[in-house]
C-alpha cells in the first residue's frame, strides 16, 4: 500500500532526527536518511522521492539549527543542509530513473518488437495464470492457435518489408475483435495465439469465426497469397501445464493445416479426453 508505505517512510525519517537530536554533535546520521528516502523514490515515484528528500533536508536543517553551534558565519548551517538536500535529490532522482529503466527492460522483454504484441514468454506466464484461475474457480477457457499459410510467399514476392506490414496488421485486426480480457501473442515467425479466458466453445467459434473473417477480407483485398490455418482447444478441466495447452492447440493448428490450410479445428478437453467439435 502506496499510503502506508509514505507514512512509515516519513515516521522513519522523523525518528532518525529525534535520533540525530538526541545524540546532539558528536554523531551524525545524514546518510541513513537515505533509507526513507530510498523507499519513497523507488516505490512510489520520482515525484514523492523529492518531496521527501527536501523534508529530510529540513529536518536535519532544523537539527543543527536547534544545537545553536556558533559558526563563523550565520549561512553556513544553511549552505550545508542545501548541500545535503541537493545530495538527497540527486540520489533520489537516480533511483527512481533506475527503477523506470528496470521497469522499462523488463516491459520490453515481454513486447514483440515488430508488432507490439506479447511474445512467447509473456504467453506463457499469461496462460499459467489462467490455469490457476481455472483451478479455482472451474471456469473453462480457450486458446486459438493460428498459422499463416503460405507467408513466405509474401516476403518472396513483396518483399519482407510487405511481410512485416502484414504481421502489423494481422495483430490489429485480432485485437480490434478480441475484448480487453483477451490476449493475442506472436509466438515467433508468422505464428499467433490467442487466450480467451472465460470462454466456452460455442462463444470461442463466434470470435474465432468472425477473427477469420475479418484476416480473410483484409488479405483478399491487398491480393496477399495468404489464408490462415487456426487450431482451437476449450479446456474444461485443469491441464497439467501451459507445455500441454500449447501441445494440443498446435496439435489442432497442424490438423488444419492437413485438411488442405484455410480451415479452423475446434476441440474441447475434458479430464485427459480431446473431442474434436
Amino acid at each position: 500500500n502506496k499510503v502506508l508505505l509514505l507514512l512509515v517512510s516519513y515516521t522513519l525519517a522523523l525518528f532518525l532526527g529525534i535520533i540525530d537530536y538526541t545524540t546532539g554533535t558528536e554523531i551524525i546520521f545524514p546518510l541513513l536518511y537515505l533509507i526513507p528516502i530510498s523507499l519513497v523514490a523507488w516505490f512510489t515515484g520520482k515525484q514523492n522521492g523529492v518531496f521527501i528528500s527536501i523534508v529530510s533536508g529540513m529536518i536535519l536543517f532544523t537539527i543543527r539549527a536547534m544545537y545553536k553551534i556558533p559558526y563563523s558565519d550565520s549561512l553556513i548551517i544553511l549552505w550545508r543542509s542545501i548541500g545535503r538536500v541537493g545530495i538527497f535529490l540527486i540520489y533520489s532522482y537516480i533511483l527512481s530513473e533506475l527503477k523506470k529503466a528496470l521497469e522499462y527492460e523488463k516491459e520490453i522483454s515481454r513486447i514483440d518488437t515488430l508488432t507490439k504484441a506479447i511474445n512467447r514468454r509473456a504467453f506463457y506466464e499469461l496462460a499459467d495464470n489462467e490455469i490457476s484461475r481455472l483451478y479455482r474457480y472451474k471456469h473453462p477457457f480457450t486458446v486459438a492457435y493460428i498459422d499463416v499459410d503460405n507467408f513466405k510467399l509474401v516476403n518472396d514476392i513483396f518483399g519482407h518489408r510487405k511481410g512485416d506490414q502484414l504481421l502489423q496488421s494481422i495483430v490489429n485486426i485480432i485485437q480490434k475483435n478480441i475484448r480487453n480480457v483477451d490476449t493475442l501473442a506472436r509466438l515467433g515467425g508468422d505464428e499467433f495465439i490467442i487466450l480467451l479466458p472465460e470462454t466456452g466453445s460455442e462463444n470461442a467459434k463466434i470470435t474465432i469465426n468472425r477473427i477469420q473473417k475479418f484476416l480473410l477480407d483484409f488479405v483478399q483485398d491487398k491480393s496477399y497469397p495468404v489464408t490462415f490455418s487456426i487450431g482451437v482447444v476449450t479446456f474444461l478441466d485443469l491441464p497439467k501445464s501451459v507445455d500441454e495447452v500449447m501441445n494440443k492447440t498446435d496439435e489442432m493448428m497442424y490438423s488444419a493445416k492437413k485438411l488442405g490450410k484455410n480451415t479452423v479445428k475446434y476441440a474441447v478437453v475434458s479430464g485427459n479426453v480431446s473431442k474434436v467439435a
